[in-house]
């Protein structure tokens, strides 16, 4: 075999097949075993071993797998204060066990690293190779199940999540011959370490050793939620309604996606978004910024969001203190408001039997922009949150971190913009 097989033509020839013997209407179609063979060759070729198990990714239902089971009851009462005023609060409470995790047990046990302040558990699955390795030599580690190699795992799909809601409803109902009024207030608190719940893919967790940091606010947690509808029976027969929703904001897993600090060998050219006060800015982060990496001094370009290097799923969270890791869901997305009105006027005929109603519609009468922040651009915390070489606690280094508008006062785009005003005319015939 040559020295390496750089090429399809190569591997192909190392297997007995000239590819410049076959038309291009006409090439050959390899069985699994000269496939499995040119891996070999591959292997060899470099100076390694063929195993053909390496890097499988295994999805597998562990044994106790089982269907969800809650506990849960409610208290209600209600009352009419006044002819045609009724009150009334009800709370919920749910409390869920066997929720599904996705979980990698393909993992050796983490451990600290020498020198390393911030005190983050450190898997070291990472590339050891090259002039900028992720993981230096001396804190890499091996996959418990060698035949799968450090870039397989074997992700189980078990009964070990659960939740925990609480909700107080209060509710309001008028009615009276001029219209009707319903109102609608929730205050909740919706708890759980997993929101991946028939997700078929990855891991929420940051550390599959410590899941503690991972109870907290649900992905669906609303703290606040009030909603209103009225039905107006206005003069000449128009009939008036509304409709509105107010909702506190939805929690957002911040993460470190990526590092987010150029070297000291990057100029910052002067604009509206990198001016002087953001190149100082930036000089300030990149100068406390050192990693424990062998190669370049700071995180920019040695080091991604796999921080823990557990080849895991998800991005790492920012630590909050040295060894202290930052709670899952513990930011707050945007809230939501919208109010939308509907007017209409029936009119009848052929005795009463027919009813033709024109309608006029408008949606999100007041225009609110409901933009809400989507993306690692705006979730990237930007920075391990705790300086490896000292124990700083470090401010987030994005400039974009949980931000709608730029520094001059753009809308970021990869944020999600809500629904316009909108208006609908309509014609319903009833018979």
């Amino acid at each position: 075999l040559p020295a390496n097989l750089d090429t399809t033509y190569e591997q192909f020839l190392s297997i007995g097949v000239n590819l410049n013997n076959f038309p291009l209407n006409a090439l050959p179609i390899l069985s699994a075993e000269q496939v499995q063979q040119i891996n070999s060759n591959i292997a060899t070729a470099s100076g390694r071993t063929f195993n053909p198990l390496s890097g499988l990714q295994l999805v597998t239902a562990g044994d106790d797998l089982k269907s969800p089971r809650s506990v849960q009851f409610g208290v209600a009462v209600e009352r009419e204060i006044a002819s045609g005023l009724t009150v009334g609060a009800n709370f919920d409470y749910v409390n869920t066990v066997n929720l599904n995790r996705n979980r990698d047990y393909d993992l050796p046990v983490p451990r600290l690293r020498a020198g390393d302040l911030s005190q983050r558990p450190y898997f070291g699955l990472g590339s050891t190779a090259g002039n900028n390795p992720p993981t230096r030599p001396g804190d890499a580690q091996q996959r418990p199940i060698t035949q799968l190699g450090n870039s397989g795992y074997v992700q189980v799909r078990e009964a070990s999540a659960r939740s925990l809601f609480r909700g107080l409803t209060l509710r309001a109902q008028l009615r009276r011959r001029f219209g009707q009024f319903d109102a609608f207030y929730v205050f909740s608190k919706n708890l759980d370490d997993d929101s991946t719940e028939r997700n078929a893919t990855f891991s929420e967790y940051d550390n599959s050793f410590d899941l503690q940091p991972e109870y907290n606010f649900s992905r669906l947690d609303r703290r606040h939620q009030f909603v209103f509808n009225t039905v107006l029976n206005a003069p000449l027969g128009f009939e008036v309604a509304t409709t509105g929703r107010l909702l506190s904001s939805l929690p957002i897993d911040v993460s470190v996606s990526g590092i987010v600090a150029p070297n000291d060998f990057v100029t910052i050219a002067p604009s509206a978004d990198r001016n002087g006060a953001y190149a100082a800015a930036v000089t300030v982060i990149q100068t406390s910024q050192r990693t424990l990496s062998d190669g370049r001094t700071y995180l920019v370009g040695n080091t991604t969001g796999d921080l823990n290097q557990d080849l895991g799923n998800f991005s790492d969270r920012p630590y909050t203190a040295p060894g202290v890791s930052l709670l899952r869901n513990a930011n707050r997305n945007t809230p939501f408001y919208n109010v939308d009105i509907r007017i209409q006027r029936p009119l009848r005929f052929g005795g009463e039997r027919y009813a033709l109603t024109p309608s006029f519609e408008v949606f999100n009468v007041f225009k609110f922009d409901n933009i809400q922040l989507a993306g690692t651009t705006a979730t990237n915390y930007g920075n391990p949150g705790i300086n490896e070489r000292t124990g700083e606690v470090l401010q987030p280094s994005n400039p974009d971190f949980l931000r709608i508008r730029n520094a001059s006062g753009s809308y970021l785009l990869n944020n999600n913009a809500g629904a316009p005003l909108q208006i609908q005319l309509g014609v319903r015939l009833a018979f």
